[in-house]
């Protein structure tokens, strides 16, 4: 039988209801499920006084008392609420009677905890045995620390058992000992099947308990350990190569840093979607715009409004303007969770007649992301590079690393010293990422035949691939302090006086957490982040310069210091389009016809003209307001 449902839209909220007070009182018993239900699975005579009084003054928005005072039943309310504390009351010792009756299957713990509950419902309905409940549970804590829970008998309680189970004579321990003895197989339900066929199979005992398992079994029925399948068919060692080869390349490609952070996403949307009950196969784009919001409060640029008067300065100020996440980052984020529901199987469309296909592609999310845009837009957020690390400062970083080695630092230290002043020296004159410069092999340095400087060839970045390569050359310099040759070449001897060999493998390594062994492990753009701060922290010379502004202190550079070929440039840090080198180089200027290599002799008699050209041009951000 269907029962209607009351929603919304079914409320008396302003209207008289004196006609229904009239026609119920001048009807016979109205049975309870003939009304309609608050839910469509929860009757009515399921709920207490108290939580239909609260249901009723959200219909009709008066209170049950009143109502019921007016039809004159207001003593039949107090009735039902009185017999719903009783009921409760009698439950409740009904509970207790059971838990007492079996007192070697029942805890003290647990006994105690229903006369708690009997207690308290007899104080709510104000039971004429409430003070002798009081004192059962007093008498029965004397007993919480025996093991059998006391004595029922001094409880006076009498167990309702019935008259059939009396002359069963059912005796629960002894179903017990048989259930031990006797052990059976049970299908979903619970029950012991009878007469179902199974094919045979030979059987071999397991190694740990001796349970005789199928011999195809791959785990003991009985303890669950691991079981080696024994065959008589000789090994496929070609089978086993292969798979293992699988292994490795799948290993291979999950450890990337792009994988990490695909598989660090997909676990926090999916428990996002859990909370509703629901899987990544089945999310819309609304539940995608939904989560974007939520990770939007977490981020750490402030869109100010038009009328804050820190609109259009970098920084995080007082002002109770909102923290978004840049549109930048919201935009990559995208294109993981649309590579994420490409490996679901989704595609990478989006129909929106049939609501089917990658939620990403929808017009919805493609909407919210041009709105955020948008508003940071307004807010005069827009895209920010990182701050240029210039040729001086990288001098006094050098300078001050050489003052700590020869202060005889111990051999941890000296070795992650003699690390950074080589990663820092060789990426500047480099202009390559952190990250990728950091997966440099030693075999891909190659010392020119004159020794005037080295050649590296990097195949292996973010923009290298499909047989792309990298190659550059770096020139030896007079001045020692900012070299880089001279920088790696102390680097590799000092660490081969330590007895760490570097001529094999990744050139520049970590340390493991104690700190004391080298690791056959590359550096990572964050560690060399925190070495560059703590070097600028400790100069006082810290204006927000991160590894990626020594890429673009390196552009800025080769832009101010000459008219050459911009394509010059361009093979040596590993551009492969004009719109990088200009973004990079901020001021559009090409370096003149010689060499790289030569051009940054010529800078270091200069050291200071690159920052101080880019001071006056390049860095609007430091300009005074026109008015």
């Amino acid at each position: 039988m269907s029962h209607l449902v009351l929603k919304p839209k079914h409320t008396l909220i302003g209207k008289s209801l004196l006609p229904m007070i009239l026609k119920f009182k001048s009807a016979d018993d109205i049975d309870p499920e003939n009304l309609a239900r608050l839910k469509s699975t929860y009757p009515l005579t399921k709920y207490s006084v108290d939580e239909l009084a609260a249901e009723f003054v959200k219909i009709t928005g008066d209170e049950l008392k009143n109502v019921m005072l007016l039809a004159e039943m207001e003593k039949h309310l107090d009735g039902m609420r009185n017999q719903q504390h009783a009921d409760k009351v009698d439950e409740a010792l009904k509970h207790v009677k059971v838990l007492a009756s079996r007192p070697k299957l029942t805890s003290a713990c647990v006994l105690l905890a229903s006369l708690e509950v009997l207690v308290d419902c007899a104080l709510k309905a104000g039971h004429n045995e409430t003070e002798y409940y009081s004192k059962v549970l007093q008498a029965c804590r004397h007993y919480e620390d025996n093991p059998d829970g006391g004595s029922v008998k001094k409880l006076r309680f009498h167990p309702d058992i019935p008259d059939w189970e009396k002359g069963s004579g059912f005796n629960p321990m002894g179903s017990y000992v048989i259930y031990k003895l006797q052990e059976h197989w049970v299908n979903y339900r619970g029950k012991i099947p009878c007469g179902i066929p199974r094919i045979w199979k030979p059987a071999s005992p397991c190694g740990s308990c001796s349970y005789p398992n199928d011999d195809d079994a791959k785990f003991c029925q009985s303890c669950g350990n691991y079981l080696e399948i024994q065959s008589d068919e000789p090994v496929d060692l070609i089978d086993i190569m292969v798979n293992e080869r699988i292994r490795h390349l799948d290993i291979m490609m999950e450890n990337t840093p792009y994988c990490k952070k695909v598989s660090a996403l997909e676990k926090e949307f999916s428990d996002f979607l859990s909370k509703n009950a629901k899987s990544i196969v089945f999310a819309t784009p609304e539940e995608v715009r939904k989560f974007l919001i939520v990770k939007d409060c977490k981020g750490k640029t402030q869109v100010h409004e038009i009328i804050c008067p820190n609109l259009g300065k970098s920084g995080i100020f007082d002002c109770p303007c909102p923290l978004r996440l840049a549109s930048s980052t919201v935009r990559t984020m995208l294109g993981q969770l649309k590579r994420i529901f490409e490996n679901y199987g989704k595609g990478r469309s989006w129909d929106e007649g049939s609501n089917l296909g990658n939620p990403i592609a929808s017009k919805k999310v493609q909407r919210y992301l041009e709105a955020i845009t948008r508003e940071q837009a307004i807010s005069h957020r827009v895209v920010k590079q990182a701050k240029p690390l210039f040729f001086d400062k990288l001098r006094k970083i050098a300078i001050l690393i050489d003052s700590k080695i020869v202060k005889g630092n111990t051999t941890p230290e000296k070795f992650i010293l003699l690390r950074d002043q080589a990663f820092l020296k060789l990426q500047f004159f480099a202009g390559d990422r952190a990250s990728d410069l950091g997966k440099c092999l030693s075999q891909e340095i190659r010392r020119l035949r004159d020794d005037s400087g080295f050649v590296i060839t990097h195949t292996v970045g973010k923009t290298l691939s499909n047989g792309k390569k990298n190659e550059f050359s770096v020139m030896r310099l007079d001045d020692h302090s900012v070299c880089p040759v001279f920088g790696i070449e102390k680097y590799v001897s000092g660490a081969g006086e330590m007895g760490i060999n570097l001529t094999l493998g990744y050139l520049f390594r970590i340390l493991d957490c104690s700190r004391k062994r080298v690791l056959e492990a590359p550096v990572s753009h964050s560690v060399m982040y925190g070495r560059l701060k703590s070097y600028l922290r400790e100069l006082g010379m810290d204006e927000g310069e991160t590894p990626h502004g020594i890429r673009g202190g390196c552009a800025v550079t080769l832009a101010v210091s000459g008219f050459g070929n911009s394509q010059d440039i361009m093979d040596h840090v590993g551009w492969f389009s004009r719109g990088s080198l200009d973004r990079y180089s901020r001021l559009g200027k090409m370096a003149d016809k010689s060499t790289v290599g030569n051009l940054f002799k010529q800078v270091s008699d200069n050291p200071s003209y690159a920052s101080s050209v880019y001071d006056k041009y390049g860095d609007t951000s430091k300009l005074p307001t026109a008015f």
